[in-house]
């Protein structure tokens, strides 16, 4: 039986270099999700400045009409 004694090695370089590769592609997934993240805050931030001001602008024009 031949056994290549370089196996267990490059079994290990490999699982290594797997385990690198997962480490940076998890990162990457992480940065995106929190960019995401901030993303729909700014947007809803700025939903709710709009709604504020459309209600502003709403109650004064009610205000107005009724005098």
């Amino acid at each position: 039986m031949l056994i290549d004694p370089n196996l267990e090695e490059n079994t290990l370089d490999v699982d290594i270099f797997n385990a690198i590769v997962g480490f940076e592609e998890e990162q990457n997934i992480d940065k995106k999700t929190k960019r995401s993240q901030r993303m729909f805050a700014a947007r809803r931030a700025i939903e709710k400045h709009r709604e504020s001001k459309q209600l502003a602008q709403c109650l004064t024009e009610a205000y107005d009409t009724d005098d």
